[in-house]
């Protein structure tokens, strides 16, 4: 047990008191110099961070006002497109209801040409006429339905 004492106070005796103190502060004072370096980098990030920040609220500013122009030329584009397609199934149906009514008046025609026993050749004309106005209706309706889509 002596020699263990012995050792244990050659290891005390290494630092003198004074030498100890004076690492202490160097240790003291390489953690503030580290320290003040942490809080200037926190700061200069700070600075980029609300830099960047303003910079996208800028660009997203920038970018809503440019799609707010584009979305109302794009409203008003489709309101014409709505209203020229309106008016044109309008027009369609006009003329599809011309038709309508004039097969109807042909029909009667040819009813009635039956009835006073026409010639064969008057009847076969209105015939081919009426055949050819209902393919004219067949081939509008196709299109309106192929329009439709």
């Amino acid at each position: 047990m002596v020699k263990l004492r012995k050792t244990a106070q050659k290891k005390l005796d290494i630092f003198k008191g004074s030498e100890v103190v004076v690492v202490l502060e160097d240790i003291r004072d390489n953690i503030k110099i580290l320290a003040e370096g942490q809080v200037g980098l926190r700061q200069e990030l700070k600075g980029d961070v609300n830099n960047l920040r303003d910079e996208l609220k800028d660009d997203i500013s920038d970018l809503r006002s440019e799609l707010k122009g584009d979305i109302a030329e794009l409203r008003e584009e489709l309101r014409t497109f709505k209203q020229d397609t309106e008016s044109n199934f309008k027009t369609v149906f006009d003329y599809l209801a011309r038709i309508d009514k004039e097969i109807q008046e042909i029909k009667v025609e040819l009813k009635n040409l039956k009835e006073s026993k026409i010639d064969k050749e008057s009847y076969f004309a209105l015939e081919k006429r009426v055949l050819d106005l209902e393919k004219e209706v067949a081939r509008l309706r196709a299109r309106k339905k192929i329009r439709a889509r």
